[in-house]
């Protein structure tokens, strides 16, 4: 597992559950798993994990200077990235909660992980007879161009029959059917946190009734 603690400029390995330790990745090249002064720190074990790291990916990424020979660097991008940072440990708390509650009403629900084709958070819920949920956090995406929390259905009920959400959501259907929340109506809540669990409690609800 790969990771990026707060400061935006560490890299966390996890093979086969043990953590290693830190490594900083500013001022770094992109191919930074083979650098020969990171060897003596790794597990035979990792040896094969890192080569995957290699293998042609499944779809189509854009150019990025890193791939040219740049080397890691916050200089333009740390004040954003630190606001990131916060928007993924806040999210990554509130859906655990969710999960956890899930979980003790013994519905199928995994531990919440982040998927590498949007970076979003996420915990697919598996209702059975090919019904699933998906609670999740985007930091933004070409449906949304902010942050938001989102509860999707599959398969898609009749929105008809959809109830009305609070006021800090709404649904999303061009696409996708999904609750969502979008970040300039949490961050302009008196009690953030309270804000989103709500839409989370609600929207969550609504879907699981939705799809019984």
């Amino acid at each position: 597992m790969l990771g990026a603690l707060n400061d935006s400029t560490i890299l966390r390995l996890r093979v086969k559950g043990s953590d290693l330790d830190p490594l900083a990745l500013r001022g770094r090249l992109e191919n930074v798993l083979n650098d020969v002064s990171l060897q003596p720190r790794l597990p035979p074990t990792a040896t094969l994990f890192i080569r995957k790291l290699d293998d042609p990916l499944p779809y189509t990424m854009p150019d990025h200077v890193l791939t040219l020979g740049a080397r890691y660097s916050l200089d333009e991008i740390g004040d954003a990235l630190a606001v990131l940072s916060t928007w993924y440990s806040n999210s990554n708390a509130a859906l655990n909660g969710v999960q956890k509650h899930l979980a003790a009403r013994k519905l199928k629900a995994p531990p919440v992980r982040c998927w590498p084709h949007h970076f979003d958070l996420d915990c697919p819920v598996d209702l059975g007879r090919g019904r699933t949920m998906g609670i999740g956090y985007c930091p933004g995406d070409e449906f949304c161009d902010e942050p938001y929390f989102y509860t999707s259905m599959w398969p898609e009920p009749s929105i008809p029959g959809l109830p009305l959400l609070p006021a800090m959501a709404h649904w999303h259907t061009y696409k996708f059917l999904a609750a969502l929340a979008p970040a300039h109506k949490i961050v302009a809540a008196h009690d953030q946190g309270a804000y989103v669990q709500q839409f989370l409690n609600v929207s969550v609800a609504a879907a699981l009734n939705a799809l019984r």
